[in-house]
């Protein structure tokens, strides 16, 4: 299957996943041959087969083809009903000859496949409730009672006329064909199934009317009750998805088209299995489908280009936001919980999407008076909750935090607004300890997170959303806005100001004994020149090792930044080394200068080449643990190296 038809595929099982999920036991399965084939029973040629092969043996011949005998010696095709009606006339004679293939001496021929149990999932779930197979078998049954489901199992016209209202029944089994256990039930041959009794068409009619349908493994060739009553009966609201891995018959095709239907191009288990694990997931993190990010980015490019009031835009970031902050997990983050931190973090994820991306796109293509919707609230996701229980949990908040934090400040980044990316990171909240203020350049970073994918797990496809560039573009800007963070702890750390000055103070001292030395020359005074030099060497000594210090200031971590090897052998930071080169060649015009980032280039190119030196250090770390003894020219120090 081309990747572009898989990826289809995917997607119309995610949007089944998400109207199954919003609105449970509104769909109903209908089940056919293709969902029994893989648990081992014989396919319908298969039976064929066996049945044309035990009527030649009937008549004394073994023929190496029985199909080819049957239709050379009766002048007919070797159908399914016309052979089992030569055999077995009557459905009780039909009864023991099929239930060779469905039982052995041990109970159940096969076992229920994973289709079988992905269905029992969906139960358990609560997601489906009625299940309509055309299969003779009782692999359904075996699935939901492994998985602790008793179901209320329809097979007879009398079953049908007893049973209770189907919507108060928490599972129902019906056997539309009948099952291998009452031959009277069962629907095999053509004639048989031109026309339902009076209570299988009621039935039907009413799971037509009132519910969704999701067929799976059904051919729809053969069964002309069934198709003529999906035809007329079927109501559109919901979408009919037919998960079917073979080319339709020419029925089926005109069929779907009739109906409009998804159609899913892959086997019952694969489908059924994604299916299922789709609901669990959404269930655990509570999502929302993901166009809604889609939507919600686009209207709002639409909204700020157009040069409107954008009250609308205004009154949608407002309201999920609110929505964001009345999530029980943010609402009440006290830190005591049975759940495992990861679900917690997931449903907080899925919830920040929507804000995330707006508050991106306002960064990028926004401006002071739109920065003030969103900034603020940015706050009240940097709160550690207080009382007993995990650290981890108590942090919870922080984790929506981090990712509107990286959203919003990489698209700053983009835009190149600075004095955005500034109040960022001076946005600040009293300490775990609650004695000091903490920067949200510290309290967000993603090195406060060890371990952690995120923020670049959930945020990247976002950013992906708003800005529309090349992965190598996306890495470059995020790399920038990492390197700035750094920057900006280092500029603003209380040893900074005093090791830079003795590091200017030493190069200025370096820099006058050697234009002394140059002149001396001149004046061919060669001792005294020397003299010189060495002052020169001793001052460049003492400002590399005011260096040092400003570098141990820094603390890198695992971000994602890239580390490569330079000319000199030293690891450094490429993205660092070039914002440095910038700044000092434009000087007090560069945006960074002329936003306020910093208020002088010479300060802001010092840190950004300790940073370099720092985190190339980190890089040489990284670079010696590989594997094999081979020491790669650049390494990224979250290990991931792009898209």
């Amino acid at each position: 299957m081309p990747a572009s038809e898989a990826g289809a595929d995917g997607d119309r099982l995610l949007t089944l996943a998400f109207a199954i999920e919003s609105n449970p036991s509104a769909y109903a399965l209908l089940i056919g041959a293709g969902v029994s084939k893989s648990a081992g029973l014989p396919s319908a040629w298969e039976v064929i087969t066996l049945l044309t092969a035990q009527l030649a043996h009937l008549r004394g011949e073994s023929p190496p083809d029985p199909v080819e005998w049957y239709e050379s010696t009766y002048g007919e095709k070797a159908s399914y009903d016309l052979v089992l009606k030569r055999l077995a006339p009557t459905s009780f004679e039909r009864q023991p000859l099929l239930r060779k293939q469905f039982e052995t001496s041990d109970g159940l021929n096969g076992n229920p496949s994973p289709a079988h149990h992905a269905i029992a999932d969906l139960a358990v779930l609560g997601a489906v409730k009625v299940i309509v197979t055309l299969n003779f078998d009782r692999l359904i049954e075996a699935a939901l009672r492994q998985a602790g489901i008793e179901p209320t199992v329809i097979v007879t016209d009398a079953d049908i006329e007893g049973m209770p209202a189907l919507h108060t029944i928490d599972c129902c089994v019906i056997h539309l064909h009948g099952d291998y256990l009452n031959p009277d039930s069962m629907l095999n041959t053509d004639d048989e199934l031109v026309e339902y009794s009076f209570p299988r068409q009621r039935i039907l009619k009413q799971i037509l009317r009132d519910y969704g349908l999701i067929a799976v493994g059904w051919s729809a060739t053969y069964d002309t009750a069934l198709r003529n009553a999906v035809a007329a009966g079927y109501r559109e609201r919901y979408t009919l998805t037919w998960i079917e891995p073979y080319e339709q018959s020419r029925l089926a095709g005109e069929l779907a088209r009739l109906k409009n239907a998804s159609m899913v191009k892959t086997s019952a288990d694969d489908g059924l299995g994604r299916l299922a694990d789709g609901v669990k997931s959404l269930r655990a993190r509570k999502a929302r489908h993901p166009l809604t990010v889609s939507t919600a980015i686009e209207t709002a490019k639409r909204e700020l280009s157009g040069g409107t009031v954008r009250i609308g835009l205004h009154d949608t970031l407002a309201s999920e936001l609110r929505r964001l902050h009345e999530l029980d997990d943010i609402r009440n983050p006290i830190g005591r919980s049975d759940e495992p931190y990861s679900d917690v973090a997931e449903r907080i994820d899925e919830a920040s999407k929507v804000v995330c991306g707006l508050a991106a796109t306002l960064a990028f293509w926004g401006d002071t008076v739109t920065d003030r919707w969103w900034l603020g609230e940015l706050r009240r996701f940097g709160v550690v909750g207080q009382g007993g229980g995990a650290t981890r949990l108590l942090e919870r908040r922080l984790v929506a935090g981090v990712s509107l934090f990286y959203a919003a400040g990489v698209a700053a980044v983009a835009a190149e607004r600075y004095d955005l990316l500034n109040r960022l990171f001076s946005m600040n909240q009293l300490d775990h300890q609650r004695t000091v203020d903490e920067s949200f350049a510290r309290r967000l970073g993603a090195d406060n997170f060890p371990g952690e994918p995120r923020p670049r797990a959930v945020v990247r496809p976002i950013l992906d959303e708003v800005l529309g560039v090349p992965d190598e573009r996306l890495d470059e800007w995020w790399q920038q806005f990492e390197v700035l963070r750094y920057t900006y702890l280092l500029m603003r750390s209380p040893s900074y100001r005093q090791l830079f000055e003795e590091n200017q103070s030493y190069e200025a001292q370096r820099r006058n004994a050697l234009k002394m030395a140059g002149e001396v020359r001149l004046g061919v005074v060669p001792h005294e020149a020397k003299e010189y030099e060495q002052r020169a060497e001793a001052a460049e000594k003492e400002a590399a090792f005011a260096m040092r210090g400003i570098v141990g200031l820094i603390w890198p971590g695992s971000v994602h930044v890239m580390a490569a090897r330079g000319a000199s052998r030293d690891r450094g930071i490429p993205v660092a080394l070039q914002l440095a080169a910038d700044v000092e060649a434009e000087g007090q015009s560069h945006p960074l200068v002329a936003s306020g980032f910093a208020e002088n280039p010479t300060p802001l190119v010092v840190a950004l080449r300790a940073v370099s030196d720092a985190l190339g250090s980190r890089g040489d770390e990284i670079a010696r643990m590989s594997q094999g003894g081979y020491i790669p020219m650049s390494v990224w120090l979250d290990g991931v190296s792009s898209g």
